[in-house]
């Protein structure tokens, strides 16, 4: 590994501590007793607290675009199984996911029993209500700004057909279509979350209609995930990833506590409905009777109350964003880094795109790095390779250092197609978090004893064969990383998880959020690992093989 902040090399072992079959899955070294005071305005957890779980059971989180709300159902039921997350990794929007789980393991109220500390069955209880209940917070909050974040791209998609944008700039009159297009992206409801280099590009190009129709093309493109041309990484997406950001930063304010938190409303909320909504999905949980109300009124409640108190000195409070990824969670995120000739060809080719002249953009794959943030020490961790990982994803890992979850979550979601290519603090450009979707390896090299894979059927799909095609990949290159049936990197991380978390969300349309979540919490566990089939409340729904490709080692596509 290429270390590039400060090339630390840290060798450690890790001391493994055990416990029988009945009692790992529950086992931690926080005694049932007296209650210390968790009911702070602010989560004060370290990752010191999560070094107290006895077993280091972690999740490896496969990026899935908007189909994102597929990771909440499947976390809550892994953790009312399991338990919390020693660590997790991800990338894309498996990095969102990454920074959620680190933000609900922060709350300080699933430890809070009133006079006691809440065991790890109810923690886990706790946790798992919480992931639930993102399901509730986007219905209930439809037309907040954090909900809208998750389907801007989609109404302007729409706006740009009905507003006849397209036919604009493809007919007589093309400045009207640029013109057309600068007022929608302008627009009062859209324009917060709308990326300044796409209205700079529109209103100062030299050739104003060919960007405004890439701008166009890319936008009706993004979330098909199909790349076909190196404009992909030139044409600037209609999405501020740092507004995104910040709505998510709010988002995990609320889940870990931080700001205006009601205690009395928080421990209501999760002592009524936790252990009675266990094994229950959020519809359910929902409507379960607790006092004179339902957990659906109490949620809702909890929620509107919180973001009117946060919204009236947002100021005032400070901010998950800002935290540094490691703090709190062994966490890994990543992103593909261009180096070398990559990025000299890249700003080369740059500039000339955004004068409209014609560039040349063909990359070498060899100059494509698998960035990682971290903390220092799991960084250290991962470039000393305790298990002498010798493939080549591996090899090809970067270092991007300790930053906070807002250059994290500004940079990993940015995927090529959505965005152009992202520069960095140290003037690295990001080609977006697709880089490693299966972060096993990583995380087993920080220490993790379990890992599961969360992930879907089917190996790679046609986004991640266009983007590293594009990217100048060879077949031997392809072969040695993403294969399913050769020894290839992807393989390897399948047989060194200890399970796959198998959960079809390709198949129901982006809008039937209810369903892709009730895919990813009801979907097939396959594992033989024993931590996994014989702890004290094991998955019904565990197989030990799916024969499934992109789930069961070595299994290929058709």
């Amino acid at each position: 590994m290429r270390l590039k902040h400060g090339g630390i090399c840290l060798v450690f072992s890790v001391l493994v501590i055990g416990c029988s079959k009945a009692e790992q899955n529950w086992e931690n070294d926080t005694e049932t007793g007296a209650a210390t005071d968790t009911a702070t305005d602010t989560a004060t957890n370290t990752v010191e607290d999560t070094d107290t779980l006895s077993v280091k059971a972690c999740v490896a989180i496969r990026g899935n675009g908007p189909r994102i709300t597929a990771h909440f159902g499947s976390l809550a039921r892994m953790v009312e199984h399991y338990g919390l997350f020693w660590g997790a990794a991800g990338g894309s929007s498996g990095s969102i996911s990454t920074f959620l789980i680190d933000s609900v393991q922060l709350n300080p109220y699933i430890k809070n029993c009133g006079e006691l500390t809440c065991d790890a069955f109810e923690q886990a209880n706790r946790a798992s209500l919480l992931y639930k209940s993102l399901e509730g917070y986007l219905f209930f909050l439809g037309e907040a700004e954090e909900a809208l974040s998750f389907r801007t791209i989609s109404d302007i998609v729409t706006r740009i057909k009905t507003q006849g944008i397209e036919a604009l700039l493809q007919g007589d009159t093309p400045l009207e279509g640029v013109e057309a297009l600068t007022t929608l992206l302008e627009s009062e409801d859209l324009k917060s979350l709308v990326n300044p280099d796409a209205l700079e590009l529109l209103k100062n190009s030299p050739t104003p209609v060919q960007h405004a129709k890439d701008i166009v093309d890319g936008t009706k493109n993004a979330l098909s995930f199909n790349p076909t041309s190196s404009k992909i990484f030139f044409t600037p997406g209609v999405i501020s990833f740092e507004a995104i950001a910040e709505l998510v930063g709010r988002l995990a304010n609320f889940y870990s506590g931080y700001g205006p938190a009601d205690q009395e409303a928080w421990l209501e909320f999760l002592s009524s409905c936790a252990s009675e909504g266990r094994g229950l999905e959020w519809d359910e949980v929902a409507k379960i009777e607790a006092a004179s109300v339902t957990c659906g009124d109490l949620f809702e409640e909890l929620v509107q109350e919180y973001r009117a108190a946060l919204l009236a000195d947002e100021d005032k409070y400070p901010r998950r964003i800002d935290d540094k990824i490691g703090d709190h969670l062994h966490a890994l995120v990543t992103t593909g880094v261009l180096e070398g000739d990559a990025q000299t060809q890249y700003e080369t080719a740059l500039a000339l795109y955004r004068n409209g002249q014609d560039y040349t953009f063909e990359p070498s794959f060899s100059d494509v790095g698998i960035g990682y943030w971290g903390s220092s020490l799991d960084l250290a961790a991962v470039e000393a390779n305790a298990h002498g990982y010798t493939d080549m994803k591996t090899s090809k890992a970067v270092s991007l250092g300790t930053a906070t979850w807002k250059e994290v979550l500004s940079v990993s979601p940015a995927e090529p197609g959505l965005t152009a290519a992202v520069e960095m603090a140290d003037g690295q450009y990001s080609v977006g978090g697709w880089s490693d979707g299966q972060p096993v390896l990583v995380l087993k090299n920080i220490g993790c004893d379990y890992v599961i894979y969360l992930t879907r059927p089917n190996g790679e799909g046609a986004f991640i064969e266009g983007v590293t095609e594009l990217l100048g990949i060879t077949d031997d290159e392809w072969l040695k990383i993403f294969d399913l049936t050769s020894e290839s990197s992807h393989r390897l991380s399948l047989t060194e998880s200890a399970g796959r978390w198998c959960a079809d969300w390709d198949t129901p349309p982006m809008e039937q959020i209810r369903t892709i979540i009730s895919l990813g919490f009801n979907a097939p566990l396959e594992t033989a690992e024993a931590y996994y089939v014989d702890g004290p409340t094991p998955y019904d729904n565990i197989e030990s093989s799916l024969g499934l490709p992109g789930c069961t080692p070595g299994v290929g596509k058709d």
